[in-house]
């Protein structure tokens, strides 16, 4: 876990269940391209991570802005703003055991739309490796099952790169809903502020839709949350 602590920056990719590149009606956003920024730190037996992702505008020839009157969120304009949203991720270990193969092992509950959903997470492979799973008690099929690989790039000594895979399923089918394929690289705290900076810049992202929604509980505001550049720093 202690490899998981500090700044990450990612680029990432959604698919459909088929493996078409995802859409939403509801986010006029393009998917592909999004940048994610995370960070983790430990505090006792508890892991907390939160997440800023931030969407570049959706291309200006997309059906989706050429609607008359096309439906964006927040105050910008479809094919010119993108958008941001944010995840929290809290978990600690709750139960010890003298199975060593459990050890490091930690859950936790995740706010969604759906309710509170069980989550687990377990040390898997050559301690290199995270699964992630989130449930809908009682259904046995996650909504979620998420793996990270940790590597380390040349001449580092610690683990700098991390690789995550999401796969999303239909809870009561088990069909597949969605793939998502994140590159993350960490780094310091310095260059992780000025790539985010970059990026909001990039993706014309306005002040007034930055770090205010909650993208686990169906992109409602957060109460408490004001949007803006400092609420995405008091957020990560």
């Amino acid at each position: 876990w202690r490899a998981e602590k500090g700044y990450w920056i990612g680029e990432c990719t959604l698919y459909n269940g088929d493996g078409e590149p995802y859409t939403s009606v509801g986010w006029p956003y393009r998917y592909s391209g999004t940048k994610s920024f995370i960070t983790g730190n430990i505090a006792g037996s508890a892991y907390r991570q939160r997440n800023l992702f931030l969407y570049p505008p959706q291309s200006e020839s997309n059906e989706m802005c050429k609607q008359d009157n096309p439906e964006v969120v927040g105050k910008g304009e479809c094919g010119k703003n993108g958008n941001s949203l944010v995840f929290f991720a809290d978990q600690a270990a709750t139960s010890c055991s003298d199975n060593p193969a459990l050890a490091g092992n930690i859950d936790g509950p995740f706010q969604s739309q759906f309710g509170p959903l069980y989550t687990t997470t377990e040390l898997i492979g050559q301690g290199n490796a995270l699964l992630y799973q989130v449930f809908l008690p009682p259904h046995m099929n996650p909504i979620q099952s998420q793996l990270t690989t940790l590597s380390k790039g040349p001449g580092s000594d610690e683990f700098n790169y991390r690789t995550r895979t999401a796969q999303g399923f239909n809870f009561a089918t088990g069909l597949q809903t969605y793939l998502s394929f994140y590159r993350e690289r960490k780094v310091s705290k310095q260059d992780f502020y000025a790539e985010m900076n970059k990026t909001i810049a990039e993706f014309n992202i306005l002040d007034s839709d930055l770090c205010y929604l909650d993208g686990g509980v169906g992109r409602q505001p957060i109460d408490g949350y004001k949007a803006g550049y400092e609420q995405c720093v008091t957020h990560l």
